[in-house]
């Protein structure tokens, strides 16, 4: 098996992946959806990717695919750091939840 055809099986499994599954964000759902695409495009002819890299104001799609990704990885950063940030406040408010609770018990039972 080429390399070609390795990858156009790869990406064309992730493209069906991503359009059967369901996603609780629509974010990470059209990520996948395009990545998957602009790789099978790539894969099929490299040619098609030029023209949309130059029809973007970048000159070869591989610098397109380089930008993509940084795009990609910082957006990652920041969904993953707010998700990071309500972990945490749940966490604070079941602590906060669990200190009242305990309090009042041992206040209830130093007053006994």
């Amino acid at each position: 098996m080429t390399p070609d055809i390795t990858f156009g099986i790869i990406f064309t499994l992730m493209l069906f992946y991503s359009l059967l599954r369901p996603f609780q964000s629509i974010f990470s759902k059209m990520f996948l959806i395009f990545g998957s695409l602009l790789g099978l495009l790539s894969v099929i002819n490299i040619e098609v990717i030029d023209e949309i890299s130059n029809s973007l104001g970048v000159e070869r799609g591989a610098d397109l695919y380089l930008y993509l990704g940084l795009i990609t990885s910082f957006l990652f950063f920041l969904f993953l750091l707010n998700r990071f940030s309500l972990l945490e406040k749940k966490i604070n408010k079941l602590a906060k939840y669990i200190a009242l609770k305990e309090g009042k018990e041992i206040f209830e039972k130093e007053k006994k």
